[in-house]
């Protein structure tokens, strides 16, 4: 899998091998390459994704309810991982290539040296 990401405001762009579907901004409509993307009609035994209330209601009614949050601890890390990996590509201002099973850039200390900040003295080992 590849993730692309640029700089010039929220969006998010998902390409498939017959079709992508994004938008241009928070709470923009959806576009597509093809429009039987967008008006497809979903059957009852298709995948359906909860309706999603927001991060904070979620967490918020998972206390309470003492369940699960939407999405998992390892859901977020990899988010993190990527919004992370990008900014460490702006700031280099080059392609960085992450491994996900070893949590590091390949072949590329200088960005590996960048993943963490020294820890304040309280911190420390």
């Amino acid at each position: 899998m590849e993730i692309s990401i640029k700089s010039g405001g929220p969006s998010l762009r998902f390409i498939g091998s017959e079709a992508w579907v994004g938008n241009r901004g928070w709470r923009k409509p959806i576009e597509s390459d093809k429009r039987e993307v967008l008006n497809r009609v979903y059957g009852a035994n298709d995948l359906r994704l909860e309706v999603y209330a927001g991060e904070h209601r979620n967490f918020v009614n998972a206390v309470r309810n003492r369940g699960d949050t939407m999405y998992s601890v390892e859901y977020y890390h990899r988010i993190s991982s990527w919004l992370i990996c990008g900014n460490l590509a702006g700031q280099l201002n080059r392609k960085l290539y992450w491994n996900p099973s070893l949590e590091a850039f390949e072949n590329d200390d200088e960005a590996n040296s960048l993943r963490s900040k020294p820890a304040r003295d309280a911190w420390a080992g």
